[in-house]
């Protein structure tokens, strides 16, 4: 094992709670390696999804564990030049560990946004309820004026000098 692959806390490989294999990678390797962004990585270590830690340089290293671990990262010239051809039903080589987390994270702000929604609807209710009692006020108001001609109109000064 080499320095990258040795677990963050040492043990004995052959105990039956030695970790699993992982090694450390930087985390744009992390980002590529769980098809995610370098800041949902940085954020999955400071909501403890992933395990991370300064190293001597104060770069950030991030433990991946599992088949994403596993995997090597491929060299420049392994990449496909072209995308499948739709319908032959590829699928990206990500970690179902990444597929989980983000569609967990996608599934935290949806709900997030689900209750602000919710918030919304229920003001709006109110709203719709204080705008419903001012129109009964207002048909109860119009009900109450005498029928007929409407009041002459007089300019202000004769309305204030009661002239007329």
């Amino acid at each position: 094992m080499t320095a990258d692959e040795t677990a963050p806390d040492s043990q004995d490989p052959a105990s039956p709670e030695s970790p699993p294999a992982g090694r450390w990678v930087s985390t744009e390797e992390a980002a590529r390696l769980l098809g995610l962004s370098d800041r949902t990585i940085r954020r999955h270590i400071t909501r403890g999804l992933l395990k991370g830690e300064r190293d001597g340089s104060h770069a950030l290293r991030v433990w991946i564990e599992g088949d994403a671990a596993a995997s090597e990262p491929p060299e420049p010239g392994d990449e496909p030049d072209a995308a499948p051809a739709a319908g032959q039903g590829s699928l990206p080589a990500v970690p179902m560990d990444a597929v989980t987390w983000a569609l967990a994270e996608h599934l935290a702000d949806l709900t997030r946004h689900n209750a602000e929604l919710v918030n919304r609807i229920e003001s709006l209710a109110a709203e719709a309820a204080t705008y419903r009692e001012r129109i009964r006020i207002y048909e109860d108001q119009e009900k109450a004026l005498p029928a007929g001609e409407p009041p002459v109109w007089r300019p202000w000064w004769k309305r204030l000098l009661g002239i007329e």
